[in-house]
């Protein structure tokens, strides 16, 4: 059985008003513990943070350092 790890974010920039599709891995976190996307543009999108035990924290506003 195959299960399906990776899933389609899509938002909207708020700098140039791109719309652009990430593909996130569930796996994306393991090591690293937080993820930034940005635009093609450059513009932070969306910074994600592992928080233990199993959580996510999900900032659209703010920069993961």
């Amino acid at each position: 059985m195959l299960i399906t790890t990776v899933t389609t974010l899509g938002i909207r920039c708020p700098e140039c008003g791109a719309l652009e599709f990430h593909n996130l891995s569930r796996f994306a976190l393991s090591g690293r513990g937080k993820l930034q996307i940005s635009c093609s543009c450059g513009a932070f999108l969306l910074g994600v943070v592992s928080r233990p035990p199993g959580s996510l924290l999900v900032a659209n506003t703010l920069r993961v350092l």
